[in-house]
């Protein structure tokens, strides 16, 4: 467990669990509000009766003053990104999110709940945990990142799918081939790549990758590439003074129509649009 950032608020911990042989961890004790991103590997939370299933798309939020287990079904290390918060933002973050993720800050009798991550939220941990990790960033660009960060999970939807838990099966076969596909994605989503180079880099057929991946993440490949590329350019859009045509190719957008009809679908506006209304809020 290593502190990556920290500031007055919160600190980001790179932790890479070294037990590869344990089924059930002993007693731990949560002291902080706590978010955990799992990069990679499989883990199951035991809070009292309840057995969160955690892997690639699913956030873990942790409530502090309670006592937890953890559980391996693999012998896959894993590694998570874990975002922890001082004592004095949980008082600041129950009454700002008081209604956010049907009100779990406030319900007393659930403790830790278990999340759906998004592409927008995956793209927005990458650029923190490089820019953490590497050395070359400045902490306002962090700070900013985390915060966008933060906020967006706390204004995810809960859906039927949130809970969804993975055989054994597919958390053998699968879950390190989709982790894979997604790091690819978000590594060279600027450039050409195409669907078969992703199922490559998953030691899949291209039929049967696009199954697996949509089964795990309810998306297709596709979706995903195309979600990594417009939450680059809305970064760049929000950030940036780049001509709205280079921001398209810079996100692998291929034509200035291809990357202003894509963005209009998902944003209900021209890039242009989207640039002026952000500087005048």
């Amino acid at each position: 467990m290593k502190i990556i950032y920290q500031n007055e608020f919160c600190s980001i911990i790179n932790y890479i669990c070294t037990c590869t042989d344990c089924i059930l961890s002993q007693f731990e004790y949560q002291d902080t509000l706590s978010i955990c991103f799992l990069r990679k590997g499989n883990f199951v939370f035991h809070i009292f009766r309840d057995e969160l299933d955690t892997y690639t798309g699913k956030i873990l939020i942790n409530k502090p003053e309670y006592e937890y287990r953890v559980a391996h079904e693999h012998t896959v290390p894993d590694e998570c990104t874990i975002v922890r918060f001082q004592e004095s933002a949980y008082s600041y973050l129950t009454s700002f999110y008081k209604n956010s993720l049907n009100g779990f800050l406030h319900k007393p009798d659930l403790q830790s709940i278990l999340i759906p991550s998004t592409v927008e939220i995956d793209y927005l941990h990458n650029r923190i945990f490089t820019l953490t990790t590497s050395g070359n960033n400045t902490n306002m660009e962090i700070d900013c990142l985390l915060v966008e960060f933060i906020d967006r999970i706390f204004h995810l939807s809960l859906t039927d799918e949130t809970g969804k838990r993975l055989s054994i099966r597919h958390k053998e076969n699968y879950l390190s081939k989709v982790e894979r596909a997604k790091d690819y994605i978000l590594a060279h989503f600027a450039e050409k790549i195409t669907l078969s180079d992703i199922a490559s880099v998953s030691c899949m057929s291209t039929f049967h990758f696009v199954r697996i991946f949509h089964y795990i993440t309810q998306l297709t490949p596709y979706q995903y590439l195309l979600d990594a590329r417009l939450k680059h350019a809305e970064q760049l859009l929000k950030k940036t003074d780049t001509a709205i045509t280079d921001i398209g190719y810079l996100s692998g957008f291929n034509t200035p129509d291809h990357f202003s009809t894509a963005f209009r679908a998902k944003y209900s506006m021209a890039p242009l649009f989207f640039r002026q209304r952000k500087r005048e809020q």
